[in-house]
């Protein structure tokens, strides 16, 4: 038997229709929003420049606290290229995130309700782009694998060639194909590996990014709850301005995620192995 003819076997019972389920997905997350604003984590990010070798030229890092504070996310530096800030920097940002405490608590009912609006607005925009994944790409359905022991749908997304639009971000799909991994049982997008196939240009002074820029996206399942970031990397082939080639490598890793109970307290959380 083909690999095709296998998926209906693999998914007798589950869904057999990726447009369907990657529909789910924006269903999915505005629950899981929700409970990730209940937890914190350490957040370290990592960029290499690479010369037209490919030899690294420089590595720099930085280590964060990321906070729920009032309801929003809030960043303090921790260690830079793995080294903890000094006593001097490190009291700057702990008055830093005082003052920023400070500031939220004060904030008045309208503007939490601004924020609130803030929030709708940003799940209004990821219903929209996942409707328009439906409509940018051919969706296979791959089967079913296997990711830290939980069951996921495997689905591969090309381009269509009828399909346009000259917004950001829709104007960037249908110059990118990938995979996705999503989640049978809760419909979060547990992994995503995709590449640029066509130059993607951005913004007034011009940023180009060429094939050959790849990006990859994992999430984690904690507490038996909620879906938060494990890893992000990015390999950059592209061009600032007319001249200037640009080659990077960027990663991001999230560890360490508590959550704070109803007192105040920080309590450890349990994720899913890597």
């Amino acid at each position: 038997m083909t690999a095709l003819a296998l998926v209906p076997l693999l998914v007798a019972d589950r869904l057999a229709d990726p447009q369907e389920i990657v529909r789910r997905l924006s269903l999915a997350d505005e629950r899981n929003r929700e409970i990730a604003r209940s937890y914190t984590f350490i957040q370290r990010g990592e960029q290499k420049e690479i010369d037209g070798k490919g030899k690294v030229k420089k590595v720099e890092s930085e280590t964060e606290e990321v906070l729920s504070l009032y309801g929003r996310y809030y960043s303090k530096t921790i260690a830079k290229n793995d080294k903890p800030l000094s006593a001097k920097d490190a009291a700057k940002e702990e008055e830093k995130l005082r003052k920023e405490s400070e500031k939220r608590a004060r904030e008045s009912r309208e503007e939490n309700g601004k924020l609130a609006k803030e929030q709708a607005k940003q799940r209004e925009e990821l219903r929209k782009l996942v409707t328009e994944i439906g409509k940018a790409y051919d969706l296979t359905l791959k089967g079913i694998e296997k990711l830290d022991g939980r069951d996921v749908y495997k689905i591969a997304a090309m381009p269509r060639a009828d399909y346009s639009r000259k917004l950001l971000p829709y104007s960037m799909l249908p110059k990118m194909r990938g995979t996705m991994w999503i989640d049978c049982d809760e419909f979060q997008l547990v992994r995503i590996d995709a590449e640029v196939i066509e130059t993607i240009s951005l913004g007034l002074v011009l940023v180009r990014f060429g094939p050959g820029t790849r990006l990859f996206f994992e999430q984690t399942r904690v507490n038996g709850e909620v879906w938060l970031p494990r890893y992000a990397a990015a390999k950059l082939e592209g061009r600032v301005g007319v001249l200037k080639k640009v080659r990077s490598e960027a990663e991001v890793r999230w560890k360490d995620f508590r959550k704070f109970s109803a007192d105040s307290r920080v309590v450890a959380a349990d994720a899913t192995p890597e």
